[in-house]
């Protein structure tokens, strides 16, 4: 020891001397204490949970989706939501993307008006372009309470499967913006407008002769989502649009994702977007263009 070191122990050993008691010792006992009370009180919560769900059928069939990859079918960034019987919000919220509305189970419990609780923490989907796959990511601070009404078994399977998706399932898929059904579709054909029944040049073909590509002339950035501002998610979106001959971005389509609202917010800006039309032998032309976005975010906004 060094002289200080030794001098602090001596200081230390003359105060529990002088007070007639062990002050380290009481310390510990008063630690340990407060670790088996806090280890009680997680012991008599669970036996209680577990306790209803042996009385509750509802609530035993409730804690059979602890574990899955629920995704929100109406996104809505609000920290508490209520269903009713037909799985549609009792208040009708901000939408939210898909891609920040997973849930992951944690708790159950019967309501004293008869409603089931479910709570449990908000997840974000980011893809993972190596992988080839969404990956779930638990949001800090993100605590979600959902109420529905459910008296038995079945009740709770049609609110669930009303309420949420298990992964990313076809009826998501078909509820989502144009700019995801025809990623998960590409063979979705496009409303009307004003570029049907046009000749459109496309990417995935050698570049005729006489086209000329068209050119971004006004941008505005997007911004990042407060959930990917925390995670510090870093990555490119990659779209896919066609630029009609008046130089306005149509079918804009998700071709290479991100996840965290990312997506959402590169449509948004890019949908205001102005372009110089492509041209074939100087007529405008309605052409595919790629658009990458990257995100970086020590140079986010």
């Amino acid at each position: 020891m060094t002289g200080v070191q030794t001098g602090d122990c001596a200081r230390f050993q003359n105060t529990r001397q002088a007070n007639g008691k062990s002050t380290g010792a009481g310390m510990i006992r008063i630690r340990w204490g407060m670790r088996l009370a806090a280890f009680l009180s997680i012991l008599i919560l669970a036996a209680s949970a577990a306790g209803q769900a042996a009385t509750d059928p509802a609530l035993a069939q409730a804690d059979i989706y602890k574990g899955r990859a629920l995704i929100l079918r109406t996104g809505n960034p609000a920290p508490e939501l209520a269903f009713d019987a037909t799985g549609k919000p009792n208040k009708p919220g901000k939408p939210q993307d898909w891609t920040l509305s997973g849930f992951n189970l944690a708790s159950t419990a019967r309501r004293p008006d008869g409603a089931l609780e479910l709570t449990g923490t908000r997840v974000a989907i980011r893809y993972n372009p190596d992988q080839h796959s969404f990956e779930r990511h638990v949001l800090k601070d993100a605590t979600l309470r959902i109420t529905f009404p459910a008296a038995t078994a079945p009740d709770v399977d049609r609110e669930m499967t009303a309420i949420f998706s298990t992964g990313i399932d076809p009826a998501l898929q078909r509820a989502l913006p144009s700019y995801w059904s025809h990623y998960f579709v590409p063979s979705l054909p496009w409303p009307v407008d004003g570029i049907t029944d046009k000749d459109i040049v496309r990417t995935n073909a050698k570049l005729p002769e006489g086209a000329v590509y068209p050119i971004a002339e006004t941008r505005n950035q997007p911004a990042y989502t407060d959930e990917a501002r925390t995670d510090k998610v870093k990555g490119t979106v990659q779209l896919l649009i066609v630029v009609d001959p008046q130089g306005t971005p149509r079918r804009i389509t998700v071709r290479q994702p991100l996840g965290y609202g990312l997506d959402e917010r590169t449509i948004a800006a890019i949908a205001k977007w102005h372009f110089q039309p492509g041209t074939m032998n100087g007529v405008a032309t309605p052409m595919e263009v790629v658009v990458n976005q990257p995100f970086d975010f020590v140079t986010s906004p």
